[in-house]
């Protein structure tokens, strides 16, 4: 007589065998989870990683062309001509200048984006902006310009993704309110500053050449998720480094403080023109900044995701309210401020990473 596996046997086998199938179909869905995620995180801060180092090819090529020219006294309008007639008239062809002074029809100015683009909200807009000219060879129509000038800026802005699609989704998507790093980029035909018809008085002594109501005309969008941007100004005292934060550990730039000296509120404008009032011209008036450190926060699009789920439409995180990077800028500060930033960020359980680097601008001729 053959002997066979009772009934009870045969249960028993089949449920240890759904026991290791449950098991096994558990560790492989987390093991897949886990690869999405880890895969869609290093994609995102790859691309954070790309336009970083973009970022800061394009800002080592930063220029002022800075020149020597009379200043004349007399308190108009143009204190730099002798010459015209109306407004600009405020000298005669025989008066004698009162000194040699730096001077640039361009400009460079970074700092809190409240003071470089006046009007915005520290909740939409937090960290700094950062706008320069360099010749990166960018023109709107086809030419052979590699080394034509360009206006080029940086700020960070938490809005919708509606203005930006392509006209056959106007409408049939529901719009993607994210933190964006946003790109300005002015084509050289139209850069103005050099065009003698425009009045002196017109672009010299306000904040910014850039809130002349082109900076949103000519910006797009570069990478989502770029959450914070934050600019140094560093003169030839401080050395440093760089490198990328993630999670608690600290970095920034070392040694001897250089900060305090050339932006001590994290506010420099090369254009600045008050020392035309009266008192010697300032170090840092019409000079670029010997080096800039740059401090860029990336989160990874899920964490924006669950972000977004609960504010929708509204600015989801307050980076702004912890008015990082604004005032007492030093070696000290500076890092004391990367390390509350990171501590927020822990804070909300958001994956992020923080880029840093110390891009030397290879044009400036400090001499502060």
């Amino acid at each position: 007589m053959r002997k066979g596996f009772s009934l009870v046997e045969v249960m028993v086998a089949m449920a240890i065998l759904s026991v290791l199938m449950l098991i096994i179909s558990q560790m492989l869905g987390q093991m897949q989870r886990t690869w999405s995620s880890s895969v869609s995180k290093l994609s995102h801060f790859r691309d954070g990683r790309r336009v970083f180092d973009v970022m800061k090819r394009n800002l080592s090529q930063a220029t002022l062309n800075t020149y020597l020219r009379y200043l004349y006294g007399g308190g108009g309008a143009n204190p730099f001509s002798p010459f015209g007639t109306g407004a600009n008239a405020v000298e005669t062809a025989n008066t004698m200048p009162l000194q040699y002074v730096r001077f640039s029809e361009l400009q460079f100015i970074c700092g809190p984006t409240g003071r470089v683009l006046p009007g915005g909200s520290a909740a939409t807009t937090p960290g700094h902006a950062l706008f320069f000219y360099a010749p990166l060879g960018f023109s709107g129509t086809p030419s052979n310009m590699p080394s034509a000038l360009n206006g080029r800026g940086y700020v960070v802005k938490y809005s919708g993704d509606g203005n930006f699609r392509p006209p056959f989704l106007q409408g049939k998507v529901s719009e993607r309110f994210r933190y964006r790093l946003m790109e300005y980029l002015l084509p050289t035909e139209n850069i103005t500053v050099y065009d003698n018809s425009v009045p002196f008085a017109t672009y010299v002594g306000k904040v910014s050449q850039w809130a002349e109501g082109n900076a949103d005309a000519w910006s797009r969008p570069v990478a989502d998720n770029i959450v914070g941007l934050y600019v140094s100004p560093k003169s030839p005292l401080a050395v440093g480094g760089g490198g990328i934060v993630g999670g608690g550990a600290a970095g920034g730039g070392g040694g001897r403080d250089g900060r305090s000296g050339i932006a001590p509120d994290y506010f420099f404008n090369s254009a600045d023109p008050g020392f035309l009032t009266g008192g010697a011209q300032p170090p840092y008036s019409h000079q670029l900044p010997p080096a800039v450190e740059l401090v860029m926060v990336v989160i990874d699009e899920q964490s924006a995701v669950n972000l977004a789920r609960e504010k929708g439409d509204s600015a989801p995180l307050n980076l702004g309210d912890l008015n990082l990077f604004s005032a007492g800028a030093s070696d000290d500060g500076f890092r004391k401020d990367l390390q509350r930033l990171q501590d927020y960020m822990n804070e909300q359980k958001i994956n992020f990473r923080i880029f840093t680097a110390t891009v030397a601008l290879r044009n400036s001729r400090w001499n502060g």
